[in-house]
C-alpha cells in the first residue's frame, strides 16, 4: 500500500484537469471524515490573491497526487464547496493531543499520512518528530484529542543533534559528580577516622600526668596521714608522763 505522507504540504500545490490540460488553481485546504478516518477531498481556489471563492474537489475524482501537482480527472470534478465541510479541515486537526486506550500519551499530530488508492488515513505524524503507523478501524478522531490502541509506540524518532548533545553533556556532568561525590564521601570517612584517632591519642597524653599525680598524691596523702598518727601518739605519751610528775 503507497502511502502519501505529509499531506498538509500539498497547501498550494498546483491543481490540473487532466481532461483539458488546464491549470484549475491551488490547493487551500484538506479535507478528513473523522469518523471513517478519511481523507474525503481537497479545496481548491482559483488566483494567486487568494480572495476567490474555493471549490471543493472529492477524493475520487483525484487521479495524482505529486509533490508539485495534483491531477484531478477534469475540470467538471471542481465543483461548490459542500455546505458545513469547513468543519472537516485538517488544519483543524493540527496539534491535536494524540493517546492511547490504556491513558499513555503519545504527542501532538502536526500531520497525516494517506493512502493512495482510498485515501485511509494510514499515518500519523508527531510534531516531536517519528510517525505512528494506524488503522481507520482501530483510531478515533476528535476535535480534542485522537485515541489509539494500547500498545501504539512511535517509530522512527531522531533525536536532535543538538538535544542529544545535552544528553551527553548531562550524562557527563552527572558520572563526574557521582564520582567526586564517591570520593568525597571516601576523604571524609578517612579524615574523620583520623580525627578520632588523634583526639584518641592526644587526650590519652593529657590525662597519663593527671593519673601520676593523682597516684602521687594518694601515697602522699597516706604518708601525711601515718605522720600525723605517731605525732598524735606521741603527744598522748607526753601528756600522760607530765600528769604523772604532778601527782
Amino acid at each position: 500500500m503507497k502511502i502519501r505522507e505529509r499531506v498538509l504540504d500539498l497547501l498550494g500545490v498546483l491543481v490540473v484537469g487532466y481532461d483539458e490540460g488546464l491549470q484549475l488553481g491551488n490547493v487551500s485546504d484538506i479535507h478528513v471524515d473523522k469518523k471513517t478516518c478519511r481523507m474525503t477531498g481537497i479545496s481548491v481556489r482559483k488566483g494567486l490573491s487568494g480572495f476567490a471563492e474555493p471549490s471543493y474537489v472529492d477524493f475520487r475524482n483525484i487521479r495524482k497526487i505529486g509533490s508539485d501537482v495534483v491531477i484531478i480527472a477534469n475540470k467538471a470534478a471542481v465543483r461548490p464547496l459542500p455546505k458545513g465541510v469547513e468543519k472537516s479541515s485538517l488544519k483543524l486537526l493540527k496539534n491535536v493531543r494524540i493517546a492511547t486506550q490504556a491513558g499513555q500519551y503519545v504527542g501532538r499530530l502536526s500531520d497525516i499520512g494517506v493512502a493512495v488508492e482510498n485515501g485511509d488515513i494510514s499515518r500519523l505524524m508527531v510534531t516531536a518528530g517519528g510517525h505512528l503507523d494506524v488503522k481507520p478501524r482501530t483510531t478515533a478522531v476528535g476535535a480534542d484529542i485522537i485515541v489509539l490502541p494500547s500498545g501504539s509506540t512511535v517509530t522512527g524518532r531522531k533525536e536532535p543533534p543538538a538535544a542529544a548533545k545535552a544528553r551527553t553533556n548531562v550524562d557527563t556532568v552527572t558520572s563526574f559528580l557521582e564520582s567526586a561525590t564517591d570520593k568525597v564521601i571516601e576523604v571524609a570517612k578517612g579524615t574523620t577516622k583520623k580525627v578520632i584517632e588523634t583526639t584518641k591519642q592526644t587526650t590519652a597524653a593529657a590525662t597519663r600526668p593527671v593519673k601520676k599525680a593523682a597516684s602521687a598524691g594518694g601515697k602522699t596523702a597516706k604518708t601525711v596521714r601515718k605522720a600525723a598518727k605517731t605525732v598524735h601518739k606521741a603527744a598522748r605519751k607526753t601528756t600522760k608522763a607530765s600528769k604523772a610528775k604532778r601527782r
